[in-house]
């Protein structure tokens, strides 16, 4: 129910801006709203543009935040989805973790028994271990 009011208070703002900007886009600049009197000089190029900035300041603030909101809530797992931490590191930060990782797999691999180091020797050489090969895994 609350979400409901926050939804119809946020399009009646909305509604209500753009309202506002209407009203100002449609009352011109002030050059449209100046008359010129019979015989009075005609006002400098200079005095119109320093005025009209003023009249245009608010609405394209107001439009660009419109925009950008809009564009915000059009696209939002552009700014939800996760930083992979690893495309920010360094390139020797990325090096020397895949050099652990892959140490430790070596590692891994390695065989813990006597056993085990026979049955490797026999299936990479095809032969069976030299004599005082137990010796070498102490």
């Amino acid at each position: 129910m609350q979400a409901i009011r926050c939804v119809r208070s946020w399009v009646q703002s909305l509604q209500l801006g753009l309202v506002t900007m209407a009203e100002a886009i449609h009352s011109g600049t002030w050059k449209g709203q100046q008359y010129q009197l019979q015989g009075a000089r005609q006002k400098s190029q200079y005095y119109y543009s320093q005025n009209t900035k003023r009249t245009f300041t608010i609405p394209g603030v107001v439009i660009g935040a419109m925009l950008v909101l809009w564009y915000f809530f059009l696209h939002p797992l552009l700014y939800l989805t996760p930083i992979d931490e690893r495309a920010c590191q360094h390139p020797v930060t990325r090096l020397v973790y895949d050099a652990e990782q892959a140490f430790n797999k070596t590692l891994g691999r390695q065989s813990n028994s006597l056993d085990e180091a026979v049955a490797e020797y026999q299936r990479r050489y095809k032969m069976p271990p030299p004599p005082h090969f137990d010796e070498c895994l102490d």
